[in-house]
């Protein structure tokens, strides 16, 4: 049985996410052993899926955004922040998170951004510690950064997982979430 990764948003976008998610289990060295995406839409409905292929025993992740500086542990952070009561076979391995937001994945890698919206992109104003802004000044850096290439501006539904897919894990784990999510991901 392959692991699942069920991550929030998405819906409209099903195949996108999945590609690139199978894009970045290849370049983290995965092929051969990837696990299946599931993009589940709401946090909530990402976490809904997540209790129930949890009780059917199947082996899961659950990815979202924090939305919020984490602060103690995953279960604890989404307990304040999102109400969510941990289930009783979930682990704290078991919840990982994007921090903030995926642009803060996004803006770590400025290969793969200029790989994705052109020589144009001005990456110079792009912030260093982008997990530490809230999602609205990621995405608003991001849109700053892209305004004189050809796309004229970000655009999440159609931006994103392009790019996600380009990622270089290393430069991703540089930041302390993401590394958590890519060593559990090469654990499993």
């Amino acid at each position: 049985m392959s692991a699942i990764v069920i991550v929030e948003g998405g819906t409209n976008s099903g195949p996108a996410v999945r590609e690139a998610f199978a894009r970045l289990y290849v370049a983290l060295g995965l092929k051969g052993r990837m696990p299946r995406t599931r993009a589940a839409g709401s946090r909530n409905e990402a976490f809904k899926d997540f209790e129930d292929a949890l009780a059917k025993g199947e082996a899961v992740l659950l990815l979202v955004d924090s939305e919020h500086a984490p602060t103690g542990g995953p279960w604890e952070h989404v307990k304040q922040h999102d109400k969510w009561q941990r289930p009783n076979r979930a682990e704290d391995e078991h919840l990982q998170f994007m921090v903030r937001s995926t642009e803060a994945w996004l803006l770590r890698d400025h290969a793969a951004l200029r790989s994705h919206f052109g020589p144009k992109i001005q990456t110079g104003g792009l912030p260093s510690a982008p997990e530490r802004l809230a999602p609205q000044e990621t995405a608003s850096a991001l849109s700053h950064a892209v305004r004189a290439t050809p796309k004229a501006g970000y655009d999440k539904g159609r931006d994103t997982f392009p790019i996600l897919g380009k990622l270089d894990p290393a430069r991703l784990e540089t930041e302390p979430w993401a590394k958590r999510f890519l060593d559990r991901l090469r654990g499993l």
